[in-house]
């Protein structure tokens, strides 16, 4: 993982008060925005994310919150008119080969089923539009400890599928020991093209998140179809 001297620029080169000012509009008539999350709201989220997210799903508090100021990690909030929460997302972003890692999304519970996890995805799709795609982790059906859980991973993936994501096929992948599916949503780059470097791409974008010393922690391996 990078130091805390990283150079940033873009939006991690403004102070807070000019974060708080930049929002992406996802065109919708009801002008609901995708904002950065500010430093203090780190822990607020993190506790959503505990309801949110399954244990092992995600790392501890304090390196999240690493990664969020050092800029590995960019932290978004989809938000109402009148301020309403109403979707948040931690994405890998800070990597320059253009592949944005979605690494924890969710809905707030009460905006669940309206369409509001759509509309972010559309939000990212237009903020990271000149990138080369999205990219998303998802546990394995097959492998739930419960039937209840394994619907919750199979809603998951068609989540993404109707948002235009797409499963890639015949590999063996899995982060901290949890087997998952990938799936891409292209965006400057044909979905074949991206498959061709994908291993490569999905290391560059961990060695930023963790670093030499834990990047065996991430498995990928082709298999036959």
């Amino acid at each position: 993982m990078s130091g805390i001297g990283k150079s940033w620029s873009g939006l991690y080169g403004m102070d807070e008060s000019a974060q708080r000012n930049a929002v992406v509009r996802n065109g919708s008539k009801d002008k609901n925005v995708i904002r950065l999350m500010k430093t203090s709201e780190h822990r607020k989220f993190f506790e959503q994310i505990r309801q949110d997210f399954t244990e092992g799903e995600y790392p501890p508090y304090f390196v999240l919150h690493q990664q969020m100021l050092e800029g590995d990690l960019e932290g978004l909030v989809f938000i109402a008119p009148d301020g309403t929460t109403l979707a948040y997302a931690l994405n890998a972003a800070g990597n320059s080969n253009g592949h944005i890692l979605v690494s924890l999304l969710a809905v707030m519970k009460e905006s669940r089923g309206t369409g509001i996890g759509s509309a972010f995805v559309a939000g990212l799709v237009k903020r990271y539009r000149g990138k080369a795609c999205l990219i998303a982790e998802v546990e394995k059906p097959e492998t739930a400890s419960d039937e209840k859980e394994r619907n919750t991973r199979i809603r998951r993936i068609r989540f993404y599928e109707r948002a235009g994501f797409l499963i890639v096929p015949g590999i063996d992948y899995s982060i901290w020991g949890v087997p998952m599916h990938l799936m891409l949503m292209p965006l400057q780059d044909d979905f074949e093209s991206l498959l061709k470097d994908l291993p490569i791409r999905m290391r560059e974008v961990y060695l930023d998140l963790m670093g030499n010393a834990y990047i065996h922690q991430m498995v990928f391996r082709k298999v036959c179809e």
